[in-house]
Parts: C-alpha cells; structure tokens; sequence
C-alpha cells in the first residue's frame, strides 16, 4: 500500500489550524488519519475514491489479448482473468464505478 505524506489547512483562513498526516490508497475507500498541530486531536476522513486500470482481456474471436473498452478495479480485473496495466492508474470517485468495478459505470457506445 503506497503512502503519501500531505499537508492541508482546515476552517477559515484566518484560523492557521492545519492537520498533518498520511494517505494510502487501496482498491477500497482511501483513509486519512490525521493529528491536529494544536489540539492533537485524530481524525478519521473518508476519501470514497478508488484506483481503476487499463487491462487486456482475452478475444477468443481473435485469437489474442486486446484492450478492454473501460477502466475496473484491480479485483474486477482478475475476476475476469485480465491483466492490469498499472502504468495507467486513474483514481476516481466510487460512485463512477457499476456494481461490479469497473469505470465508468456506463460503457462507452
């Protein structure tokens, strides 16, 4: 799981109130935890983004592997025995995605 340090300033500007912390990106919602440098209080904040891949599936057609016409999560890609790009991850918003992983929720016509 990668992690990225961040850096942010919450409430109103005139308030130097900042939080500090990490972000980890999974197949699942995104968590930040984060300390507040004056109160030290947690906090928890959920990110509903998810990462989603090119991948090459099958084409019994064909004869070949041949690139899917959306994006899915990796969990969707292996469900149906793809191979994941990961030179193109794309995080997106969860609700973007149909019920079975894959991005965007309507295929392209």
């Amino acid at each position: 799981m990668d992690q990225q340090d961040f850096f942010a300033s919450v409430g109103p500007a005139a308030n130097d109130d900042r939080i500090s912390g990490f972000a980890s990106a999974s197949e699942g919602a995104s968590f930040l935890t984060c300390s507040s440098t004056n109160t030290q209080d947690n906090v928890v904040i959920v990110m509903d983004k998810v990462t989603v891949y090119r991948f090459q599936i099958w084409d019994q057609n064909l004869g070949e592997n041949v690139w899917a016409p959306r994006m899915a999560t990796v969990g969707a890609i292996q469900r149906v025995n793809g191979a994941v790009d990961e030179a193109t991850a794309q995080l997106v918003d969860r609700s973007a995605l149909d019920g079975n992983g894959f991005y965007p929720a309507k295929p392209p016509q």
